[in-house]
């Protein structure tokens, strides 16, 4: 999505939009693009939760830039909302990074990449700003924005143990994107449910969740907002 649309495309799982993205990205750059090789990886973020479903993978490509050998690469990870009674199934491409460089020095330009994926930092400012346009969303008022970060296949165990903090930031605003957020049921389940307005929200056995100060009807329980 930007700004001023939306890109519509059937749902694709990390590698393969790796796939798709990389033709149209590097077709220009070069000759006689072809896909070496894909692969799938653990994603940054999870692999989801109820309702939600993220796929990470990358694909390598080959091709020629005059008269060269050249190298390609791209890393996705995709985020899918799985359809659900009364709603169609929605997906997003929350992570994107890619590098072409001539054959000899594409390690160089991987190792670049790397570099660029291991200093990423946040803004604090840009943290508050996040910050409260979660409570705004909580509020009632859905804020929309996107983040993205370049990423390089061999840093995901480094992004686990030393951008936890991150991950988490982003994966919020992700819900804020979505407009949902998270609850547990009194039976210990944990439930993906609509941002409301901060009042108390119900869900009956069929998972419909309303919001109300009062029991909505028979078989809707209490969730606590997690």
């Amino acid at each position: 999505m930007s700004a001023s649309r939306a890109f519509v495309a059937p749902y694709a799982p990390g590698d393969q939009f790796a796939a798709r993205y990389g033709q149209t990205r590097f077709g220009s750059m070069c000759q006689n693009l072809q896909v070496a090789k894909t692969g799938q990886s653990e994603p940054t973020m999870g692999r989801g939760t109820n309702g939600i479903r993220i796929t990470a993978g990358w694909a390598g490509f080959t091709c020629t830039e005059n008269g060269r050998p050249t190298d390609a690469y791209v890393y996705a990870e995709t985020l899918e909302v799985l359809p659900t009674f009364g709603s169609a199934g929605k997906w997003y491409v929350i992570v994107l990074g890619s590098a072409i460089a001539p054959e000899k020095r594409a390690k160089e330009a991987g190792d670049l990449l790397l570099h660029v994926y291991k200093s990423v930092g946040l803004n604090p400012a840009w943290q508050r700003e996040q910050a409260g346009r979660i409570r705004a969303a909580t509020a009632g008022v859905v804020a929309g924005s996107q983040w993205s970060t370049s990423v390089y296949n061999n840093a995901l165990s480094n992004y686990k143990k030393n951008m936890d903090l991150q991950a988490r930031e982003v994966d919020n605003f992700n819900d804020v994107q979505l407009g949902q957020t998270y609850a547990m049921g009194a039976n210990g389940q944990t439930y993906v449910v609509p941002t409301g307005s901060g009042g108390t929200q119900w869900i009956d056995p069929f998972n419909s969740v309303k919001e109300s100060p009062l029991t909505p009807g028979a078989g809707y329980t209490q969730l606590t907002p997690l």
